[in-house]
Parts: structure tokens; sequence; C-alpha cells
């Protein structure tokens, strides 16, 4: 219907939250052809915010279907705009992003940095969910790097901010957290429980000074 109306900005959220459900399912190359059509209509109209997140969000996706070149370069120009904007929260997640693209090179002291980078701004943001994916992330690079203690604290924070905005785990999402905190927890033994109701029950600026 918005199609035949000429409504080009009610098309462009359709395309970002249909492809914000295939991310979700994890459908990477649909996921891509949406954001992709969405990037190529907010070049037309110039929509420089709705375009910067767009380039944002695609890069991961376009990592996982194989083009990392690609990916890198999608995600400078995504970067390039928020920044120059004065786009706050997407350059944020720009930064995430890259520690995540990091994190699945296998570097992982590179990614945990990123990750703190990213933690920072969306603090300063008083981004809640923003905060929320870069302390899921940071337990995964920092359990990667051997910070296994801190891995957990960070964890155990990202679950009690996602359960205060009411967000559950999607099942996709608990499959990757245990392929990078079940080594985490193995290594730990008894005390990783610990210190993950340890993050949870932490005061959250107390919890970010101590990860920061």
């Amino acid at each position: 219907v918005a199609r035949e109306l000429g409504d080009w900005q009610r098309v462009s959220w359709s395309l970002h939250f249909a492809a914000s459900a295939q991310i979700a399912l994890h459908d990477h190359e649909r996921s891509v052809r949406l954001l992709r059509e969405r990037i190529e209509l907010c070049r037309e109209h110039e929509s420089l915010a709705d375009l910067a997140i767009s380039l944002v969000m695609i890069c991961s996706e376009v990592w996982l279907v194989g083009g990392r070149e690609e990916a890198e370069a999608l995600l400078d120009e995504g970067e390039t705009i928020a920044k120059r904007e004065g786009f706050g929260t997407f350059a944020g997640y720009a930064t995430y992003q890259r520690g995540n693209l990091a994190l699945w090179s296998g570097e992982h002291g590179r990614a945990a940095g990123l990750h703190k980078e990213a933690l920072r701004a969306f603090r300063d943001l008083a981004y809640r969910p923003g905060i929320a994916h870069a302390l899921d992330c940071l337990s995964y690079s920092l359990g990667a790097s051997g910070c296994h203690r801190a891995s957990m604290r960070a964890a155990g924070a990202a679950a009690a901010l996602w359960a205060g905005m009411q967000q559950a785990v999607s099942p996709h999402d608990q499959i990757e957290q245990e392929s990078y905190l079940g080594p985490v927890r193995e290594a730990l033994g008894d005390e990783a429980d610990v210190l993950f109701d340890e993050g949870r029950l932490m005061p959250l600026e107390e919890l970010l000074a101590s990860l920061l």
C-alpha cells in the first residue's frame, strides 16, 4: 500500500522492521536483500540518518554471508556519516559492530577494546539498549581473551538490563551466548554463577566503572 501511495518513508521503515525480524531469525541472506533495498531508497531521498543506521546494520549481515571486504567498506561509510552528522547512537553502534567483526576474526583483544569503547559511548548517551548490547558482546570478547571473571560480570549486568527492559533473549541468541560463555563457565566452575550474580545485582555505574 505504501508503495502504491508513493510513501517512501513508510516503505523505508517497513524494510527496516522486516530486516530486523530476519536478523533476529538469523536469516542473513534475506536481511541483506531487505537492507540493500532500504539503503538505495535512503540514498535516493538523501535520508542520512536512515542511511547511516542501515549501513551499520547491514555490515554484520554481509560479513556473515561471506562479504568481509564489503562489510568493512559499508561500516566505514555508515560510521563516517554518523560521526559527521552527529548521530551519536549510530556512531556507537558502528564501534560496536567493528568490535563484533574483530571478534569473529579472532582478534579478541581488539574486539574487547572496541566493545569497551562502544560501552563508553552508550553510557555517555544514557542509552540503555546500547549499553546492554555492548555488555553482551563485551562478555564474549572478554571471555575469548581469557578475562573470565570480568566476562561473567558483564554477562550478568547485560541480563539484568534486558530483564529490566522486558526483553527476552531469543533462542538463537541463547545458542550464541552459550557458544561464548560456556567455555568461560567451564573455566570458572562454581565461581561463574557467583560472578554472574555480582554483575546482575551490582549498581550499573559501579559495574561499568569496574569494566572500563
